[in-house]
């Protein structure tokens, strides 16, 4: 997994996120990969869903789906990532496809 991703959160973001953004942004990065995978996975992309962060950063009870308004909250700390230049969305999600998201190593980082 992206040990290297995480490392690089706490190191050249978060110091320039809230706590809410940071959690969700090294949650992602724990779930991303560092390099091309084994089978040809790309680096960086993070596409494990809302309810994953959800449950993974306590926007939710442990052992109990998402509600509504927990998955809106973790929308919203994502779309404050994508403003702040942190990740971006590949891809939209849509009827059984979650979003993608690509993550940025560092502030600096163009691509």
């Amino acid at each position: 997994m992206g040990h290297r991703l995480v490392g690089a959160a706490f190191d050249n973001w978060a110091p320039y996120l809230t706590n809410a953004q940071a959690r969700v942004q090294v949650f992602m990065a724990h779930r991303a990969l560092d390099t091309t995978g084994d089978r040809g996975e790309p680096a960086r992309i993070y596409f494990g869903g809302h309810a994953a962060i959800a449950k993974a950063c306590g926007y939710t009870k442990p052992n109990v789906e998402p509600t509504p308004q927990s998955l809106r909250s973790v929308g919203k700390v994502i779309g404050e990532l994508i403003a702040r230049g942190a990740i971006e969305r590949i891809r939209d999600s849509r009827y059984g496809n979650n979003a993608v998201y690509r993550l940025r190593a560092d502030p600096w980082d163009s691509g």
